[in-house]
């Protein structure tokens, strides 16, 4: 990964470790000499430092110089981490529920959907548990309502299967739905001031989403309306902070905007699109808004450092730059971009600068500096000043640039490509949310005891079964945490052994399931399965038992699979991954196009049969003729295949060689592909180091 020049400078006085901060002197923020925060100021400063907010040390440590300015999967997913991990160990132990705690916990969301690492989400959802999922207040304000946005993301992506989660939410959003002023008989509409705009709106779209319920949207709609006929200025394009800026002048004589104000109307608007209804009647507008102060705001990007100043008509009084302000447009045009309402031409090259711009304000350790206190209007602060809702918005723009990357991936391959995987649409046409990967396959075998003896040969352990009336009809062998080969006996109705389906793990079950269904395909409801996760099943191309029944699933917390994370892993499995299951069908050649053309799988072979789920997974599937393999299944498992050889002959198992694999039948006659992982998996698949924490998963 190649190394990002660090042009910044940062003097470190004694002054400031005691706190002692003289007017007018200068620090050095990246683009020259920048003044000092005031006494007033710095009185701000620490009441955020006492709140557990950020903070803003003398001496941060160095910078950091293993990030990549590629805006490719890859490099965007390190750094990411590298940001989430360090704010999370840090902030954890503070979480609140106040605004500034809000934008983290979107950012950390975002993060966990763009990497597929569930330890982002799984620590909101022990934040909602801490906090009984309650608002901060009773007729809540806009600020209050907003820690709702990650409660009700949680209840979405868990199939809306624990409505006591949002109850509290609703409550309060019912308790306040029919007040056109912020309190009873107040002189104040709800959202006065333009931060609000990012603070509620998204809570009352994702309520709609959650309850179809159109007096939220219709609130939203209504109460948007408002705060625009109030603070946006026609001409600027921008918006006043609160209408006692509509006049108000900096040092310059030009109006005040200042650039975090109009980041949190940008990120708003984008943060609430996906989940209106296709046929609300304010989307234009919304859209509309969007692309004007877009437009607006890539003519004052700094064209030396790429990002924008805290007074973004007044760069000269305010020379740093300002980096949660920065990120939020930077999320906000790259949603734009990816979704068609923003042109690709005009702001892909905005973007890529303002990242550019971004990464070296990224500590070593993973701090990001340049974000502004608290306030309500441009004003001064040191290069390591760091504050959660600032990360939140680094995270919310980086996860959404992945998502981007992997989109560009796909399309460059004429292929579908994966969106973003937050439900909804906007104007484009929609593309496929990512997968996480292969979740099972299911065989359904002659004799259940021999099989499970046959894996667990293998070295794969049964770790937990379902039965009804004291008789098994289905074990679970495991491969990994997140892989399993699934085993039902025959039955008088389905008498014959073979393939029996194949099972996808999905990060979001609830925005796969929406898009299926906006493309116009039959998915049936989502459920909770016996295990205890989220699941979907969908009818597929012809196989030899007629349709093939494709499942997904949703790893819950507390279910059977998450309860046995890092468990039952056998020390001597023969692989730790599955990486492709074979699909025989009765058209090859329509089952490729249903999975390209509607499930946004992609080619991943020559001959085009070999298939890529959407994400960067990096599994497969095969899809092949029902002659000569039938019911057949086949499975392909990463190994060493010297070391499996090994291993087979010293368990007495026969086996074959087939090229560069070996392959081994299972007593109904099921083929185990024991074949080397493709260089980019090779250390997923190498054994328990690789399994440290994740528990040989992906």
């Amino acid at each position: 990964m190649m190394r990002l020049m660090i042009w910044k400078t940062f003097v470190a006085l004694p002054m400031l470790a005691a706190g002692m901060v003289p007017v007018g002197a200068q620090v050095g923020n990246g683009t020259g000499a920048s003044p000092r925060p005031t006494p007033q100021q710095q009185q701000g400063i620490d009441k955020d430092i006492s709140r557990h907010f950020g903070d803003a040390p003398a001496n941060p440590g160095p910078f950091a110089e293993d990030l990549s300015p590629a805006m490719t999967p890859a490099a965007l997913d390190h750094v990411i981490r590298k940001v989430a991990d360090w704010q999370l160990t840090r902030s954890e132990p503070y979480f609140d529920r106040i605004w500034t705690w809000s934008v983290l916990y979107s950012g950390l969301m975002a993060a966990s959907r763009s990497t597929g690492d569930p330890k982002y989400r799984d620590a909101m959802l022990r934040m909602a548990e801490k906090f009984d999922w309650e608002l901060r207040s009773t007729q809540p304000n806009a600020d209050d309502q907003s820690v709702a946005q990650t409660y009700l993301e949680l209840y979405l992506e868990s199939g809306k299967q624990h409505p006591e989660w949002i109850a509290p939410t609703r409550k309060a959003l019912d308790s306040v739905v029919g007040l056109d002023t912020l309190q009873p008989g107040g002189p104040r509409i709800p959202w006065w001031w333009c931060d609000s705009l990012f603070m509620a709106p998204p809570v009352w779209a994702r309520m709609y989403a959650a309850t179809g319920e159109r007096k939220y949207i219709e609130y939203l709609d209504r109460q948007w309306q408002r705060t625009s006929s109030l603070l946006y200025d026609a001409q600027e394009h921008l918006y006043a902070r609160d209408a006692s800026y509509t006049n108000k002048r900096g040092p310059n004589g030009q109006k005040i905007f200042w650039s975090r104000g109009e980041g949190w109307v940008m990120a708003g608007i984008v943060r609430t699109l996906p989940y209106l209804p296709a046929d609300d009647p304010r989307r234009a507008f919304y859209n509309d808004q969007l692309r004007s102060m877009a437009a607006r705001i890539a003519q004052l990007q700094d064209p030396q450092t790429g990002l924008w100043h805290a007074s973004l008509l007044d760069p000269k009084a305010f020379p740093a730059p300002e980096v949660s302000g920065s990120a939020l447009f930077i999320y906000a045009m790259a949603w734009g971009i990816h979704h068609g309402i923003l042109d690709r031409a005009t702001y892909l090259p905005v973007v890529q600068a303002g990242w550019r711009g971004l990464l070296p304000h990224v500590y070593a350790d993973g701090r990001v500096g340049d974000i502004q206190q608290t306030g309500a209007e441009p004003a001064y602060y040191l290069p390591s000043s760091s504050y959660t809702y600032g990360v939140g918005a680094f995270l919310l723009a980086a996860s959404e640039l992945k998502q981007m990357a992997v989109a560009e991936g796909r399309s460059s391959a004429s292929t579908p490509v994966p969106a973003a995987v937050a439900p909804g649409a906007g104007d484009a046409a929609a593309v496929s949310p990512d997968l996480a990967g292969i979740a099972h396959v299911a065989l359904r075998v002659r004799d259940l005891s021999a099989a499970v003896a046959f894996y667990q040969k293998l070295g794969f352990v049964r770790v937990f079964a379902l039965s009804h009336n004291g008789v098994v009809y289905e074990a679970f062998m495991k491969i990994n945490d997140r892989q399993f080969i699934e085993l039902y006996p025959t039955d008088a109705k389905d008498p014959k052994p073979g393939f029996l389906h194949l099972c996808l793990e999905g990060r979001n079950l609830q925005a796969v399931h929406r898009y299926y269904v906006d493309e116009g395909l039959a998915p049936k409801e989502l459920r909770k399965a016996g295990a205890g996760n989220l699941l979907f099943t969908m009818p597929g191309p012809l196989t030899a038992q007629g349709p093939q029944n494709i499942e997904y699933t949703q790893y819950m917390p507390g279910s059977l699979h998450s309860r046995d994370f890092g468990r039952d892993l056998g020390p001597d499995r023969i692989s730790t991954r599955m990486i492709a299951v074979t699909l025989a069908t009765a058209d090859p050649a329509a089952a490729t196009e249903f999975y390209t053309k509607k499930l946004g799988f992609h080619p991943a072979n020559r001959r085009g049969d070999l298939l890529a789920l959407p994400g960067d997974g990096g599994e497969w599937i095969q899809i092949a003729p029902l002659q000569p393999q039938g019911r057949r299944a086949r499975i392909t498992l990463a190994a060493d295949p010297a070391w499996a050889m090994r291993l087979l002959r010293r368990r007495n198992i026969a086996y074959r060689k087939q090229h560069h694999s070996l392959v081994v039948l299972d007593p109904d006659g099921n083929q185990v592909v024991l074949e080397a992982a493709p260089s980019p998996l090779r250390h997923a698949a190498s054994g328990s180091a690789a399994e440290q924490g994740t528990g040989g998963s992906r």
